[in-house]
């Protein structure tokens, strides 16, 4: 990281930051240089091109860059708009500098999940989780986050649908 970078930060800010590391409840993350802001227009073969690197992606590869708050999909027709078609362009806004300093920080309680489609539940490293698990430890443990890929996601976004129309 540059230091020039912890320049622009308040001190409250830095010692948010130095209070959440001392608590015992974090832990640091592998620093990764803070991100520019970043647009990509869809080619013919199905990657998208960086206007500003030039570099050939995949939509996937775009959605696993770090240091990015925000991702904003360019549509202009239904089609993309229900995701049967990609995007005409991909716009990422990077984190502030504060978003930037806590994405550094990993909360010890926070799990890591994935969706198996084998068996239908949520794994993380050591176990296996139903939804209703997922949504009881919500409940019960308002600490503990659960982290989830994008694939994910739209599998825990699918189950809560289903469970709210109960």
């Amino acid at each position: 990281m540059k230091k020039d970078f912890l320049r622009g930060l308040s001190k409250e800010s830095k010692k948010e930051f130095l209070s959440k590391l001392q608590s015992g409840k974090f832990s640091l993350l592998k620093p990764y240089d803070p991100q520019p802001p970043l647009s990509f227009d869809l080619q013919e073969n199905g990657k998208y091109l960086s206007k500003e690197t030039g570099k050939l992606m995949s939509k996937e590869e775009i959605e696993s860059l770090p240091g990015y708050r925000m991702s904003i999909e360019l549509v202009s027709d239904k089609l993309q708009v229900a995701n049967l078609k990609p995007p005409d362009g991909i716009n990422l806004v990077p984190f502030t500098q504060e978003e930037y300093l806590n994405s550094l920080l990993k909360n010890k309680s926070d799990i890591h999940i994935t969706f198996d489609k084998s068996d239908g539940k949520f794994k993380s490293e050591n176990d296996s989780y139903s939804f209703e698990d997922i949504m009881r430890m919500n409940n019960e443990s308002p600490e503990i986050e659960f982290i989830m890929d994008e694939e994910t996601k739209l599998k825990y976004l699918e189950c809560l649908e289903k469970w709210v129309n109960k």
